[in-house]
């Protein structure tokens, strides 16, 4: 959590610590007491209403399985069981939980496969051969210009 800093004061997560630890007539220069300080600290929080990250303020403070404190996102996908291809993917903030997501997430995955069935039925005109084959170059394209940015470049460049 070193790279966090309060919302209010704009103050770093060590350099808080330290005025608490100030404050309480601890040794702030002892970086070993200073920690020992911050893990005993009755009343210890650190919420997403009063932390933010310089660099990513979108995510967000969420424990870990272990018990360990993170920036962090949720992550989550739809499989289509019978053919096993990703039929949707969410970045979510880290704090939703399933229960409040997983609507969503099928719905999206739904449309995503009400959208592959009309492409790919059978065309019965030429018009509308050509008119399949331009909403599938679009959708690749879309697709491949969503994984390059995400990847950190930009559609159109290599």
């Amino acid at each position: 959590m070193k790279s966090i800093v309060r919302r209010d004061t704009g103050e770093g997560y060590k350099e808080y610590i330290k005025k608490l630890a100030e404050e309480a007539g601890e040794d702030v220069d002892d970086e070993g007491a200073l920690r020992r300080f911050d893990k005993k600290r009755k009343g210890k929080t650190c919420s997403n209403e009063e932390w933010v990250s310089p660099t990513d303020p979108e995510a967000e403070i969420t424990k870990m399985k272990d018990g360990r404190t993170h920036l962090a996102y949720k992550a989550e996908h739809a499989v289509d069981l019978e053919s096993e291809f990703l039929v949707a993917a969410r970045v979510l903030p880290a704090t939703t939980g399933d229960a409040e997501t997983i609507a969503d997430t099928v719905m999206t995955a739904q449309g995503h496969l009400d959208r592959a069935a009309t492409l790919t039925a059978k065309p019965r005109t030429e018009k509308s051969r050509r008119k399949r084959r331009r909403e599938w170059e679009r959708l690749i394209k879309e697709v491949v210009g969503r994984q390059r940015i995400s990847q950190g470049r930009h559609a159109g460049t290599s």
